[in-house]
């Protein structure tokens, strides 16, 4: 266990920790304020800051962590990924594993990812941009709840079932391909629109989503 305590009423200053751990490592992580950086490790982490950033590179393992206000950015790294960030903004890139990537307000984005079985990426009012994911036979959620919500597939073919979910009078959905089915749905007093096609075997599945923004595949 490592700690630092103030002590009386003028405690202050700046610090900051190295820790060198073996592979394979559980980790428990606080900070107030902050910031999270691992670098060319391989543990589980569970940590925790209040308005610092958290940064990921180069490193292998099971990784949940939360910052209040801070943004989060993930490179070249594999395994499982919980990244939340209240306000901040979130890069995932050339990664590979599962994600659950929420932020409340700030625009999230996943670029070079692979997906092993399943992702979803979130926010509440930010937008939200996937690039070209590879894997097999997986399933993709982006939510946004006011802001964008767009998938690029960056002339990758289309292949597999893909789903649009949009609020009915304020919310958009935009597509280059004709849809298979469309329907509408009631949810709190709400009406949504929910359209998909399908093309090859039906894997991937990609489920795109928002509440008043665009939900939106590019070729």
């Amino acid at each position: 266990t490592l700690e630092e305590k103030f002590y009386g009423h003028n405690g202050g200053g700046s610090y900051h920790w190295t820790v060198e751990v073996p592979a394979a490592m559980e980790v428990d992580l606080e900070s107030v304020t902050g910031g999270i950086s691992i670098d060319g490790a391989e543990l589980e982490i569970d940590g925790n800051t209040g308005t610092g950033g958290i940064e990921i590179n180069n490193a292998i393992g099971k990784f949940e962590l939360n910052t209040g206000t801070g943004n989060i950015k993930t490179k070249k790294s594999q395994g499982e990924f919980e990244l939340n960030s209240g306000t901040g903004r979130v890069l995932v890139e050339d990664c590979q594993g599962n994600f659950d990537i929420n932020s409340g307000t700030g625009g999230v984005k996943g670029m070079q990812i692979t997906i092993e079985s399943d992702a979803e990426f979130n926010s509440g009012t930010g937008s939200i941009e996937i690039s070209a994911p590879a894997g097999q036979d997986f399933d993709l959620e982006i939510n946004s709840g006011t802001g964008d919500a767009v998938l690029d597939m960056q002339g990758k073919a289309l292949e597999g079932y893909f789903e649009f979910r949009a609020h009915a009078r304020t919310g958009k959905i935009i597509s280059p391909e004709k849809f298979d089915q469309e329907t509408t749905y009631g949810e709190n007093d709400d009406e949504y629109l929910q359209k998909s096609f399908t093309r090859g075997k039906g894997t991937p599945r990609y489920f795109i989503s928002t509440g008043t923004g665009q939900a939106e595949l590019k070729k």
